[in-house]
């Protein structure tokens, strides 16, 4: 019988379990990326805003 490597049984089981790192910077990577959109989808709202922010200093 072979004896299996760490990846060839990790490969074996299915792949890693998620870990709670990893689960964080995917939900990191997700609201970053929401809110990247929002901004581009919103970009004239969102530049007089920045505007308005800046003048009310």
């Amino acid at each position: 019988m072979k004896t299996l490597t760490e990846t060839e049984a990790i490969a074996a089981m299915g792949g890693s379990p998620l870990s709670l790192a990893g689960f964080l910077l995917g939900i990191l990577a997700a609201t970053a990326t929401h809110a990247a959109k929002d901004i581009y989808g919103h970009w004239g709202e969102f530049k007089d805003a920045v505007a308005d922010g800046w003048n009310n200093v």
